[in-house]
């Protein structure tokens, strides 16, 4: 009997195991061809797949700090800076150490005028 229920919960392990192996292949993928879609100037579709999957994959399985930094490109590079400054902290809350949101951020303050924070922005970054 032991036996029986040790083999269901081996199954059950190895099951989860490519469940989670499949969820993150094909995050990765979609982050791959947003990041595609990105480099040869199609944002919106870029932008458009990157909100689907973080609304549709569990942050369990993710961290998600790429989406919410290639989205923060998106909206800085089409001007729409509060979006961008939105998801650059995103990010920088799932991966405190990420250089280029807080390099991206130095340069919104330094825009605004904020000089003393821009500093602060840098020297993190």
């Amino acid at each position: 009997m032991f036996r029986d229920y040790l083999k269901i919960l081996l199954t059950l392990i190895v099951v989860f195991i490519v469940f989670a192996l499949g969820y993150f292949l094909y995050w990765k993928s979609c982050v791959d061809k947003a990041s595609d879609l990105y480099a040869s100037g199609k944002m919106y579709e870029a932008e458009k797949m990157l909100l689907n999957n973080i609304e549709v994959f569990p942050a369990v399985f993710f961290k998600k700090d790429d989406a919410f930094l290639k989205l923060g490109e998106i909206y800085y590079h089409r001007g729409e800076i509060q979006k961008a400054e939105q998801h650059y902290h995103q990010a920088l809350n799932i991966s405190s150490d990420l250089a280029l949101p807080l390099f991206r951020l130095g340069i919104i303050r330094d825009g605004e005028g904020r000089l003393s924070d821009a500093i602060d922005y840098f020297e993190r970054a």
